[in-house]
């Protein structure tokens, strides 16, 4: 759910980012993660926001790697988790939709192992399947799945193969449109054409 994440603030940065010092912006991996975070500074994301709670309500995954903090807030139950960089770390979450949505917030990264690869795993997900069941389901019947939108074709920018939205960015939001790998998964789980 979280690569579905969208900016609520109006910025040429790609995070809400807080940051009251006056820290300079943290810089990005190639996915868009910020590479640490200086004191104070805090990066969101926000996702289901403005949709009058419409997904599903439960418990929620969320799960990242690297060295930091990441709080849920909104309409997740306020969860605080630190970790110490080994493995990833995973914590749930307790949902209640409304129209607020969820918030994710890195409040602390450490530069060299930074808080990256954050997900937000919705109730009913599968392992087998980056695509939500009832997804799935409502788009089983049709042969012939078309991606214009989800590839911003309109619009694009997107001139070479470098360019383009890598399946493991930090949202598929962009305006380089959803990764290419992801559309033709959804096609090959439905054994459609794309």
């Amino acid at each position: 759910a979280l690569r579905a994440s969208q900016r609520v603030i109006d910025q040429d940065y790609p995070w809400d980012l807080s940051n009251p010092q006056g820290a300079p912006l943290p810089k990005l991996d190639p996915d868009g993660w910020p590479l640490g975070l200086a004191p104070g500074q805090v990066a969101s994301a926000l996702v289901f926001h403005g949709i009058d709670g419409h997904y599903p309500a439960g418990r929620y995954l969320v799960r990242f790697s690297g060295q930091g903090t990441v709080l849920a807030i909104f309409d997740a139950e306020t969860t605080r988790y630190e970790h110490d960089g080994r493995g990833t770390a995973e914590f749930a979450v307790e949902v209640t939709p409304s129209n607020e949505g969820i918030a994710l917030r890195i409040v602390r990264s450490k530069a060299g192992n930074h808080v990256r690869d954050l997900q937000l795993i919705t109730p009913g997900s599968s392992e087998a399947s980056r695509f939500h069941p009832t997804c799935v389901g409502r788009l089983q019947p049709y042969r012939v799945v078309r991606f214009m939108d989800w590839g911003h074709t309109n619009d694009a920018t997107v001139t070479s193969w470098e360019q383009r939205t890598r399946p493991t960015a930090r949202t598929q939001d962009g305006t380089s449109g959803v990764a290419y790998e992801h559309m033709l998964a959804l096609a090959q789980e439905l054994v459609a054409d794309p």
